[in-house]
């Protein structure tokens, strides 16, 4: 009976190809779905380079940083783990096994050596020899067992890594027939060919708990099967660690990455900058590292770009690349694309690329359109006009024309003294023969700001000093009235300090006066060094709208 079944089922196999498609819908969700463990990322505070003055400060310094850089990394995100860092684990513990079973085969050895040195009956002494010589074969056995489990699980790393390129290269295609014609090729494999997700969490859930290390280990390298061992029992997976060197006010932070089992440095990354500057270089450094801590897979970015009179540039993170290609393949992580052409607007864009995946972009090269606008200073000054690092223009009878390519104008003025200001036109008014007029004021800016704020300080002063007396005057006028109604004041003194709280009053509300409007002139005074914008004053009847939409000269997708 079950053979006829059998038959019926291979000749419907071979006749329809249905069977491991119904299989393939049946179990896809179980096969694809990729497995996620915890995978756990710590640091120690960071030391400083030898000569540097060790205090409370630099003690606070050391343990900002790590701190820092672990906040700007995402505990949402997932680490993408190769084979060969499973292999790791599983050879980690197939060491400790070893070395275990090393240890209790060495103490029997020595059991078995104390023996003869022992007072023991001939039966005594051979029972006792032959349960030694069981133990010490067993552990022997083990030892063997435990090598030949490493050379397969060699073996088999070097197959799950072939297969694990395979189905990286199909994930980067993108292309869903590709995906499951691979999965229908290996779906009776022995290999585990599926991509293992690891989330990654902080040392005790917290990014401010830094990790302890025993005084026993300070002199031990990251490196070392001791202070590997450390990290395996704080179930620690990467450790950050890193070094400070200072010169003046600058400050180099070098920070290293190490991962565990295997005891691998993964990542060295170096920042410099001034230490008012910390938050920025935990910022850069935690972007450095997240590509190596994430174990991000490359991605494949496709070009098209509209088609130019001259052949446009290219640059990754400001390396020409001598054109633009049709598809690349770079690392995962924030890159700066530009793009460049004679004649056009050049565009650009910074983007997170996340690894294993494909983005397409599509570049709009728009021409470059100049516009004539003419500027005239209300306030007649001798000196140059700088636009948009163009070529200085030299003012006649307090007027110059420039030719702007449709691009909001920022503009400096230089006066023959060296004194300068700026001004600002927006994009929409840059067209043709536009006239723009613009108040300069070319004094010291910085005097200008402490000359108001003096003034803003004293009338203030002065401010608080009047409430004195007003409130002196005016709670002896409260007195001196209620008395005179109760019949034991005279009218005379109630009049008087009535009289002097009003004037004393009086002060006070004119030194409040006072005191808003030296603030108001310290709020001008202290926004004279921005740009003045120009006062349009004639706009011709070429309506062209030359405002530039950056969103639209980029676009990335995302397959």
């Amino acid at each position: 009976m079950v053979l006829p079944m059998m038959k019926r089922i291979c000749n419907f196999y071979k006749k329809y190809k249905a069977f491991p498609i119904t299989l393939l819908l049946i179990f896809t969700p179980l096969f694809c779905e990729e497995t996620k463990n915890e995978f756990v990322i710590g640091a120690k505070s960071f030391s400083f380079s030898k000569g540097s003055t060790l205090n409370s400060v630099t003690s606070g310094i050391s343990q900002m940083f790590p701190v820092t850089i672990l906040e700007n990394i995402s505990s949402n995100q997932y680490r993408i783990t190769a084979p060969n860092e499973e292999f790791d684990k599983i050879n980690y513990e197939l060491k400790k096994q070893r070395l275990s079973y090393y240890l209790q085969l060495s103490n029997e050895y020595k059991k078995k050596d104390a023996y003869t040195l022992e007072s023991h009956s001939d039966i005594e002494y051979r029972s006792l020899i032959n349960e030694s010589e069981k133990k010490i074969k067993a552990l022997k056995k083990q030892i063997d067992q435990n090598l030949e489990q490493l050379k397969k699980e060699e073996t088999k790393l070097e197959k799950n890594s072939l297969s694990f390129e395979k189905n990286v290269e199909q994930k980067i295609k993108g292309s869903e027939k590709g995906k499951y014609s691979f999965m229908i090729k290996n779906f009776f494999s022995d290999n585990n060919t599926s991509i293992v997700q690891e989330n990654i969490s902080f040392y005790k859930n917290d990014p401010s708990s830094l990790v302890s290390i025993p005084s026993s280990l300070e002199s031990e390298s990251p490196l070392s099967w001791k202070f590997e061992e450390e990290m395996m029992n704080n179930k620690i997976n990467a450790l950050i660690t890193g070094t400070i060197s200072n010169y003046g006010s600058y400050i180099s932070v070098t920070v290293d990455l190490y991962m565990y089992p295997g005891a691998k440095k993964i990542a060295t990354v170096t920042e410099v900058g001034t230490i008012q500057e910390a938050t920025l270089i935990s910022l850069n450094l935690a972007r450095s590292l997240i590509p190596s801590l994430l174990n991000a897979m490359p991605v494949k970015i496709n070009i098209s770009y509209t088609k130019t009179t001259d052949k446009p540039s290219f640059y990754i993170d400001d390396i020409n690349q001598n054109g633009i290609p049709s598809s690349i393949i770079l690392d995962s992580g924030v890159h700066h694309l530009e793009f460049s052409c004679a004649g056009y607007k050049k565009v650009g864009v910074s983007y997170y690329f996340e690894g294993n995946k494909s983005y397409n972009i599509d570049v709009n090269f728009e021409p470059l359109s100049y516009s004539l606008v003419n500027i005239e200073l209300l306030k007649p000054m001798l000196g140059k006009i700088y636009v948009n690092n163009e070529n200085p223009v030299e003012l006649v009878d307090n007027k110059a024309s420039i030719k702007i390519n449709g691009k909001s104008i920022l503009g400096q003025f230089i006066d023959i003294n060296g004194e300068s200001a700026f001004f600002y036109i927006d994009s929409k008014y840059v067209q043709e023969n536009t006239n723009a007029i613009i108040k300069l004021n070319i004094e010291d800016k910085d005097e200008l700001i402490k000359k108001r704020r003096r003034w803003m300080y004293a009338s203030y002063s002065a401010l608080i000093t009047s409430l004195i007396p007003a409130m002196y005057t005016y709670g002896n006028a409260l007195v001196y009235v209620n008395a005179y109604k109760g019949n034991y004041g005279d009218l005379a003194t109630a009049r008087s300090w009535q009289t002097a709280a009003y004037v004393c009053m009086g002060v006070s509300i004119s030194c409040g006066v006072f005191f808003v409007y030296e603030l108001i002139r310290y709020f001008i005074a202290a926004d004279s060094p921005l740009p003045k914008k120009a006062k349009i004053n004639y706009v011709t009847d070429n309506n062209v709208d030359n405002t530039i939409d950056e969103n639209n000269d980029i676009e990335i997708k995302e397959e």
